[in-house]
């Protein structure tokens, strides 16, 4: 199996440097105010580890050609829905009606303003891609180090597509299959259960099943 130590070096070091923006933003790990940093994302640790990997087998069987810029910007977008997918603006606190007053009793108070239910973001703590959200705008709330992940998962979304459109071996196909079967649930499952104990349901995180189905499918057809 042929390997490209400069690919790889090229995916650690991209992984690094966000993680050092991080860093120097005061995100890398959990802290108040902050619900889940650089450091506890499983996703974070997944491209590091095992997405360079993937793409050191992927890049030897690679040929440069007209295919990459058409790829480059539309991965550029993908990356673009995807983060702005994942952004959850906070939820305004609902106002007491005009009927209710102020100085009402406890329950009454409790009544008018109800517990917002855990999601994959919450709105009193960011993460270290939105520490805080109150621009309400997944692009004014991004952190430097989110940025950087965009740029990141558009490289990465232009390597899967040379590995769709370009011969590979079985024993690539099979390992960046298997990379991926294990990278897709941490990366979408695991920054709900380290916020809140709860493994998201197919419906709460939708992507999951329908990325893995389309891994599976393209590995057969590739083998």
């Amino acid at each position: 199996m042929e390997w490209s130590w400069t690919t790889w070096l090229i995916s650690v070091a991209a992984v690094v440097v966000s993680g050092g923006i991080a860093w120097a933003e005061g995100n890398w790990t959990r802290r108040q105010g902050l619900s889940m940093g650089f450091a506890n994302h499983g996703g974070m640790w997944g491209d590091l580890v095992l997405l360079s990997m993937a793409n050191a087998v992927i890049v030897p069987h690679l040929t440069w050609g007209p295919w990459l810029i058409g790829t480059l910007i539309v991965s550029l977008l993908a990356s673009i829905w995807v983060h702005a997918y994942w952004y959850h603006p906070p939820s305004p606190i609902p106002e007491l009606s005009s009927d209710v007053e102020v100085s009402g009793s406890s329950d009454t108070q409790a009544a008018a303003h109800p517990p917002s239910p855990a999601s994959d973001s919450t709105d009193e703590t960011g993460d270290h891609m939105w520490p805080t959200r109150v621009h309400s705008s997944w692009w004014r709330d991004l952190s430097w180090s989110g940025w950087a992940h965009v740029l990141y998962v558009t490289g990465e979304l232009s390597l899967l597509v040379g590995f769709l459109l370009h011969a590979m071996p079985s024993d690539v196909v099979m390992l960046v299959a298997a990379i991926f079967t294990i990278h897709v649930p941490i990366g979408l499952l695991q920054p709900r259960w380290y916020r809140t104990g709860h493994i998201a349901t197919v419906v709460e995180q939708p992507l999951v099943a329908p990325l893995l189905l389309a891994l599976w499918t393209v590995t057969m057809v590739k083998l």
